[in-house]
Formats: C-alpha cells, sequence, structure tokens
C-alpha cells in the first residue's frame, strides 16, 4: 500500500502556454502534510513504460516549487513540447522512514497552439 491515495489528474494544453498547477496535500482534516525531507519530482514521458530521458523533467527550482512544511507543490512551466499525447507522473520520495510514492499522475495532451 502506498503512504498517498493514488489520484488521476489528466492535463490538456497548448503548445507554448504555461503549465500552471498547484498542489497540496492535506490529511483527511484537512491540515497539510510535512513533506520535510522528501525530494519532488515531476516526468512527462511520451508512453507510461518509456526509459530514457523524459520529454519534460521538472524538481525544484526547475520548473516546480516545493514547500515541504507546508505540503505544497506549485509547477509552473512554459510546455515546449510538439502537439502530441504523453503521460505524466508527479512522485515524491525520502522521508523517515524513506518511501517513495507517486500520488498524481495522467494523460498529457499537448495541442497545436492556433495563435502565431
Amino acid at each position: 500500500m502506498s503512504e498517498f491515495e493514488r489520484n488521476r489528474h489528466n492535463i490538456c494544453i497548448a503548445t507554448g502556454d504555461t503549465w500552471i498547477l498547484p498542489i497540496a496535500f492535506k490529511d483527511a482534516a484537512g491540515n497539510p502534510i510535512d513533506l520535510t525531507g522528501r525530494v519532488v519530482r515531476v516526468q512527462v514521458r511520451t508512453t507510461k513504460d518509456a526509459t530514457g530521458v523524459p520529454a519534460m523533467a521538472l524538481t525544484d527550482g526547475d520548473g516546480l516549487t516545493f514547500n515541504g512544511p507546508a505540503g505544497t507543490v506549485d509547477i509552473r512551466e512554459d510546455v515546449a513540447l510538439v502537439a502530441d499525447d504523453y503521460f505524466w507522473e508527479l512522485e515524491l520520495s525520502g522521508g523517515a522512514p524513506p518511501t517513495v510514492s507517486s500520488p498524481l499522475w495522467g494523460s498529457f495532451k499537448v495541442e497545436q497552439d492556433v495563435v502565431r
């Protein structure tokens, strides 16, 4: 069993748009979950089982802002991918005792922007 419930969140965005997604991890009572000591990363890949370099990779300070004590992750990244269908996943690792959890994932559809 994973530490966090796995939730699907599908994304649809136009090429060149800014992906903005604020995420707050809370317990059943609505209180922030302290994620101090964790590492967070987000990857976008062409298929769920793709290996090698991801199509897009975000880490703290590079496309996302992570506030461990407040339990928040704020994604803000300009999408420089060609129009296509991808998959994305957010992974949390570390903590005490160390765990790896992927609480958010989904399809990541990039559509061609019309305005040029």
